[in-house]
C-alpha cells in the first residue's frame, strides 16, 4: 500500500530526487551499491528533495517510512 502512495522522480537522477507521498513520511535512507546506508534522514510532511551531488553513479535503494509502513525504491544516479 505504501508503495502506490510514493513517488520517486525524477528516476534516473542527475543532481537531485525529490520523494512525494500522499501519506506523511517520516524518514527515509539511502543505500549504495554494496548495501551500506550512507543518508538518514527524519522527515516530516508530504515532499522532500534530495541533493545527489558527491554521489557516484550507480544504483541505490531509498527506505521510505511512513506511519503505516516502509518501501523501498530503486534510484539511479546517472
Amino acid at each position: 500500500m505504501v508503495e502506490q502512495q510514493t513517488q520517486l522522480f525524477p528516476n534516473p537522477a542527475t543532481g537531485h530526487v525529490a520523494i512525494s507521498s500522499s501519506i506523511p513520511l517520516r524518514s527515509i535512507a539511502l543505500y549504495d551499491p554494496s548495501g551500506r546506508c550512507i543518508l538518514r534522514r527524519r522527515t516530516e510532511g508530504q515532499f522532500l528533495q534530495l541533493d545527489l551531488n558527491g554521489y557516484a553513479n550507480g544504483s541505490y535503494h531509498i527506505v521510505i517510512d511512513t506511519p503505516i509502513g516502509r518501501t523501498v525504491k530503486r534510484l539511479i544516479i546517472q
